[in-house]
C-alpha cells in the first residue's frame, strides 16, 4: 500500500493555472452580461412632463373612448381615473396584464412596456401624485419590426397604428400581439394566398373562420347584441359587440337572455375600402406574408 502511494505522489500532476487569470476571465463575464442586462432596461421618470405627455397622448388614443374610461379619466363605462393615489407598480400590472373577467384588456400585447409606463404615469398625474420614487428601470420589450423593411414594414405600422381606432390589431393577434376578438392571423397568414387575404378584408362574409360565426344575444329587455362570442356557461354567456369599436365585451346571465341564435355572417365590418387606401392594403397582406412577426 505504501509503495502504491508512493509511486502515485510521484506521477506528474496535472497543471494548475494560478495567478489572476481565472477571476479575471470570471469579472470579464459578469461585466459582459452586466451590459447586456443593462442595455435591456431603461430609465423612465415618472414626473417628467414629456414622459407625462406621451401618456396622456397614449390615454387619447386608446382609453378615452365612451366604453372605456372616458375623456381625461372622467369615467364612461370603465371607472373614474381621476382624484386617486394610485400605487406606481399596481396600475402598471393592472394596464399592462389586464383584468380577467372584465373589459379592460391586457395591453401587454399592444404597447411596449415603456408605453404603458407612460400612461401609467399620465394616469399618476390626474391625482396627488404622492410618489416615493418616481424614477423606475423599465425592461425594454423585443425589437418588434426592427427586422422588417418596405412595404412589411409599412403594412406593420398599419397593422398596429394606435392613431387609427380601427386598426386590424383592435381586433386580431398576430405573433402574439393584438386582441382576441377575432381570429388569431398567424397561422392564417401563411396558409392563404395574396388574393385570398385581400378578400378576407374587403368581403369578410365570404369564408369565416371556424369558431367565428357571427352569434345574436337577444336579452328578456329586448335589447339585441351582435358579434363574437367569447365564453359561455350555465350561467352566461360573453359577447364582442360588433357595433363599436374597439367591440367591448357584454356579458348576460342566463335569466336575462330571452334567446340565443347563430348567424352564418361574419363580424368584421366590411368597409375597410374606406378605411384604408389600396396600397395600404396591399402593405398589410405584404406584411401578413412576410410571416415576420
Amino acid at each position: 500500500m505504501a509503495e502504491t502511494m508512493l509511486r502515485n505522489r510521484s506521477k506528474p500532476q496535472p497543471a494548475v493555472m494560478r495567478g489572476p487569470w481565472p477571476l479575471l476571465t470570471a469579472i470579464a463575464a459578469a461585466v459582459i452580461f452586466s451590459a447586456g442586462a443593462l442595455n435591456a432596461q431603461t430609465t423612465v421618470n415618472l414626473k417628467d412632463p414629456d414622459f407625462i405627455a406621451k401618456g396622456s397622448a397614449l390615454f387619447a388614443q386608446n382609453c378615452a373612448t365612451g366604453y372605456c374610461h372616458g375623456s381625461e379619466g372622467r369615467a364612461a363605462r370603465g371607472p373614474d381615473l381621476r382624484n386617486k393615489d394610485w400605487d406606481p407598480q399596481e396600475l402598471y400590472d393592472v394596464i399592462h396584464g389586464g383584468v380577467p373577467g372584465t373589459t379592460m384588456p391586457p395591453w401587454n400585447n399592444i404597447l411596449p412596456n415603456e408605453d404603458i409606463w407612460a400612461a401609467t404615469a399620465y394616469i399618476i398625474s390626474l391625482g396627488p401624485s404622492n410618489l416615493a420614487s418616481a424614477t423606475i428601470r423599465v425592461a425594454r420589450s423585443g425589437k418588434g419590426a426592427e427586422s422588417l423593411t418596405g412595404e412589411a414594414k409599412r403594412g406593420h405600422d398599419l397593422f398596429f397604428d394606435l392613431n387609427n381606432q380601427k386598426r386590424c390589431a383592435i381586433c386580431h393577434r398576430l405573433g402574439g400581439k393584438g386582441t382576441a376578438v377575432g381570429p388569431d392571423l398567424s397561422s392564417a397568414a401563411a396558409k392563404k394566398s395574396v388574393e385570398e387575404l385581400m378578400t378576407d378584408i374587403l368581403d369578410p362574409g365570404v369564408s369565416i373562420a371556424e369558431g367565428f360565426d357571427q352569434v345574436v344575444v337577444t336579452s328578456t329587455s329586448g335589447e339585441t347584441v351582435a358579434g363574437v362570442k367569447k365564453s359561455e356557461t350555465d350561467e352566461r354567456i360573453q359577447v364582442y359587440d360588433k357595433e363599436a369599436v374597439p367591440p367591448p365585451l357584454r356579458t348576460f346571465y342566463k335569466d336575462q337572455v330571452d334567446k340565443v341564435a347563430n348567424r352564418q355572417a361574419s363580424s368584421m365590418p366590411a368597409n375597410y375600402e374606406s378605411i384604408y387606401a389600396r396600397d395600404e392594403l396591399e402593405a398589410i397582406v405584404t406584411y401578413l406574408k412576410s410571416g415576420d412577426f
